[in-house]
């Protein structure tokens, strides 16, 4: 059969003897292995990857890719600190120069640097109180180490970063977490045009609503689509849309993450990232003292790259919105299936026949505004729609046990594996 894959920026998307649908999944290529598989590498560097690699944070098994990324991510003499950090139990810097047999000055400066420079560490209190800690490797550690970085001022250390980063990505690990339980972190905010006359949206249905409660906004470059430029596979859509909001503004310009916009130029910023058919989330939450959106492309997107690439559910919420065809006004001109970022509809436009994948959907809207002669494609709510928790408390309560529910199964998974 003959094939016509879509231009660059768009590897989501087959048109196969008329018929547009996704591509087909990447392989899963995830291989536990134990230590004593590494013999020419450092144990230093194997017991920090042995503490990164635990399921509590989601993060992958003990592999060739990822213990490639720490080799990079930390010199012998961090990792020799790192190996003693956990998820959630915090240790303080006296507990681990006690147990490295350093000064607490020496100790000290290192864990300053992976918090604020390499932003790898995390950390919580402040002085005898303070507790460092491991972060998730993604929604952390690849996210923070980007943020207040361009393209062009990157370093050769960053640009190997992203490199191991997409190696360890495409392994899939992540398919074992997200299969065992949906995680629903955040949620896409739906078109304004797309649902403006429609009585059941929610104030937080619409992006401008929400911002309209905050006065501080901030901004950094998104880090999916600069690493994308970075391997050489950008789609060339505007990459300075990544938001904060509220609280969460004043520490994140002081740390040089971001920089502070007033609201008519977050507005703009948006309003820019939609026009560029960019889909716009926010954390699932009804309110609360801050917030944080980005406007993800599904080439770059990695969240989104778990479902077009590896057929896999992400982090965003089901939708409240979802695509309702009018098949006497469908053309079947298969536009709403090349734009749609998570490839969820499939469209024969020989056969005259549209089919939306379900499990696929993010109800993000842009096929219905793609669909704007026909205008056969109209967004209605979905009956059963769980409202977002009103909270970060309550949307980490929400989680928690589906979370350690999963963490459980796929550490039972990787042990097994890698005997």
């Amino acid at each position: 059969m003959a094939q016509e894959k879509e231009s660059k920026g768009k590897r989501f998307v087959v048109i196969e003897e008329g018929i547009i649908r996704p591509t087909d999944p990447k392989p899963y290529k995830v291989k536990p292995k134990l230590p004593g598989d590494y013999p020419r590498v450092p144990k230093v560097y194997l017991d920090a990857a042995a503490a990164l690699s635990t399921p509590l944070l989601s993060n992958p098994p003990l592999c060739d890719e990822l213990v490639a990324f720490v080799q990079h991510l930390w010199t012998e003499e961090e990792a020799s600190l790192v190996r003693h950090l956990h998820p959630f139990r915090g240790k303080s810097c006296a507990e681990l120069a006690r147990i490295e047999g350093r000064t607490a000055s020496e100790v000290e400066g290192i864990l300053h640097r992976l918090e604020t420079e390499k932003r790898s560490i995390g950390s919580s209190g402040s002085g005898d109180k303070r507790r460092f800690r491991l972060k998730r490797i993604l929604g952390e550690v690849f996210e923070e180490t980007l943020m207040g970085w361009d393209p062009e001022s990157l370093t050769d250390w960053h640009r190997r970063f992203i490199e191991l980063w997409e190696d360890l990505f495409m392994t899939g690990w992540m398919l074992d977490y997200q299969q065992a339980y949906k995680m629903d972190s955040s949620r896409v905010v739906t078109l304004s045009e797309t649902i403006q006359a429609n009585q059941m949206a929610l104030p937080y249905d619409k992006l401008e609503m929400i911002m309209e409660r905050y006065d501080k906004f901030g901004v950094t470059n998104c880090q999916c689509r600069m690493s994308a430029q970075v391997l050489g596979n950008g789609c060339g859509k505007p990459i300075s849309n990544c938001l904060v909001m509220g609280e969460w503004v004043e520490k994140r310009v002081s740390d040089g993450w971001y920089r502070e916009i007033g609201r008519r130029d977050a507005l703009e910023i948006k309003a820019e990232a939609a026009a560029n058919a960019l889909v716009s989330w926010v954390i699932n939450i009804q309110g609360g003292k801050g917030q944080a959106s980005c406007s993800c492309c599904a080439c770059c997107c990695y969240s989104f790259r778990l479902v077009t690439e590896f057929n896999c559910p992400s982090v965003i919420a089901p939708p409240h919105f979802v695509p309702s065809v009018d098949a006497s006004s469908c053309t079947y001109c298969g536009k709403c299936a090349r734009v749609c970022p998570t490839a969820a509809l499939i469209v024969d436009t020989k056969g005259k026949t549209h089919r939306r994948l379900p499990e696929r959907c993010i109800g993000c809207g842009l096929c219905a505004v793609s669909c704007e002669k026909a205008k056969a494609v109209t967004m209605v709510p979905v009956p059963d729609y769980r409202q977002p928790p009103k909270n970060m408390f309550s949307l980490i309560a929400r989680q928690t046990p589906g979370m350690l529910k999963s963490a459980w199964q796929v550490s039972r998974k990787y042990k097994k594996e890698a005997r």
